[in-house]
C-alpha cells in the first residue's frame, strides 16, 4: 500500500486536486481510497457527485464499539474510488484535531485500508494542531505533497507544513514529493512559487492551470476528470498520477524561518537577500529552472518566462487572502529608502499585543 498526504491552506484547492488525482489514478487501474481529514467533510463531494456521506465522527456518536460497521462510512465514488470523511465536532464544540485522531483509530481498528493499494489523505494544512498532523506521521504517509498558489499566506502555510514534517522526521529523512502549484493568476505568482521551491529545495511537480473547467465540474458536482474536453487540465493529473509510486524521488523537509520566507517570497531587495536566495537581490531573474528538478510533463515549463524588472521598485500590499504588487508611487520612495516594511509594522504590533 502506498499512502499520500495532500496538505495545503484552507481554500487553496487541495480537495479539488485530491479528488482529480484520485480519479486519475483510479482510471489508470489503481484501487484508491480517499480520506477527507477536514471538519468541513467536503473532500469527497465531487467524487460522490454531490452526495453528502455520513462521517466517521457522526457515526461514532450514535453507535457503541460492539455495533460498529465500517461499511456505514465507506462509500464508492467516481471511477470506483473509496470515499471516507473523518468529519469533525459541531461548530464551537469540541476539538477538530481530536476528531481526526478518533477517526484514524476507527480506520485502524477495522483495517479499512487493506483492500486498496493507494490511499490519499486530504488534510487541512493546520499542522500546529496535533490531530491534523496525524496523516503526516511516518506510520501513515509515505509521501507528502504541498498544494499552494503564489499568494503569500498559501506559501506561508506550505512552509509551516514543512516545519511540522521536520518535527516528525529525523535529519535526512526524505518524504516530501514536492509542490503542486494551483495557479490563481495573480501578479508575479510564477516567480514567487519558483523562488520558494528553490529556497526549500523542492520541485514543482505539477502546475494546475486556472480554468473554467474546474468551476464547470463543481457546478455539475463531479471531478473534472469525468467531464468531456479540458484535456490540458486532465493531462496534469494523469502525468502526476503516472509519477506516483515507491520509486518516485523524495526530498527532505527544509523549512525557512519567517524572516527568510519574507525575503525569498516577497523579494523586497534586502541587503542580505543573496545569502538566502543567491542571485536574487534587486531584480527578477529570467531563464532560471524551477526548483531542483523540473516536471515539465505536468504542465510546468522548464523556464519561468519572466523578464527582468529592475527598472521599477515595488511595494507589497497585504490582505488576508492575497498579496499583490504594484509600482511604488514616487512620493513614497523615501519610506523604502529608510528601510520601512509593512511586515515589520505587523510584527511589532503582534509583539506588543503579546506583551499586554
Amino acid at each position: 500500500m502506498f499512502e499520500i498526504a495532500v496538505y495545503g491552506k484552507g481554500g487553496i484547492g487541495k480537495s479539488t486536486v485530491s479528488a482529480n488525482l484520485s480519479a486519475a489514478m483510479a482510471a489508470d487501474g489503481a484501487r484508491v481510497l480517499q480520506i477527507g481529514c477536514d471538519p468541513k467533510h467536503d473532500s469527497t463531494q465531487l467524487l460522490m457527485h454531490g452526495q453528502r456521506t455520513q462521517t466517521v465522527l457522526d457515526y461514532l456518536r450514535n453507535v457503541s464499539r460492539e455495533e460498529e460497521d465500517p461499511k456505514e462510512v465507506l462509500h464508492t465514488g467516481a471511477f470506483g474510488v473509496g470515499c471516507i470523511e473523518a468529519g469533525g465536532p459541531r461548530p464551537g464544540v469540541g476539538c477538530a484535531g481530536r476528531g481526526i485522531i478518533s477517526a484514524f483509530e476507527f480506520l485502524d481498528r477495522h483495517r479499512m485500508k487493506q483492500e486498496y493499494d493507494t490511499v490519499v489523505y486530504d488534510v487541512l494544512g493546520d499542522v500546529v494542531c496535533g490531530g491534523f498532523a496525524v496523516p503526516v506521521r511516518r506510520e501513515y504517509a509515505d509521501v507528502v505533497f504541498l498544494v499552494t498558489s503564489g499568494e503569500y499566506m498559501a506559501i506561508y502555510a506550505a512552509n509551516n507544513i514543512l516545519r511540522g514534517i521536520r518535527n516528525f522526521d529525523s535529519d535526512q529523512v526524505k518524504r516530501v514529493a514536492g509542490i503542486i502549484y494551483n495557479e490563481r493568476r495573480i501578479s508575479g505568482e510564477d516567480e514567487r512559487v519558483r523562488r520558494f521551491s528553490e529556497a526549500v529545495g523542492l520541485p514543482v511537480c505539477a502546475k494546475v492551470p486556472r480554468s473554467e473547467g474546474f468551476a464547470c465540474a463543481e457546478e455539475q458536482k463531479r471531478p473534472l476528470m469525468e467531464l468531456e474536453g479540458y484535456e490540458k487540465e486532465k493531462k496534469v493529473f494523469r502525468c502526476l498520477a503516472e509519477r506516483i509510486g515507491p520509486s518516485m524521488p523524495l526530498y527532505e523537509a527544509k523549512p525557512l524561518s519567517d524572516e527568510e520566507l519574507e525575503k525569498v517570497v516577497l523579494h523586497q531587495g534586502f541587503p542580505d537577500a543573496d545569502r538566502i536566495f543567491p542571485g536574487s537581490a534587486g531584480h527578477r531573474l529570467s531563464g532560471v529552472k524551477n526548483g531542483p528538478e523540473m516536471a515539465d510533463r505536468t504542465g510546468m515549463t522548464d523556464r519561468t518566462g519572466m523578464t527582468d524588472r529592475t527598472g521599477k521598485r515595488e511595494r507589497v500590499f497585504y490582505s488576508q487572502e492575497r498579496i499583490s504588487s504594484r509600482p511604488m508611487p514616487e512620493r513614497n520612495r523615501s519610506l523604502s529608502e529608510c528601510g520601512f516594511r509593512f511586515s515589520d509594522a505587523l510584527s511589532t504590533g503582534r509583539r506588543l499585543l503579546r506583551s499586554v
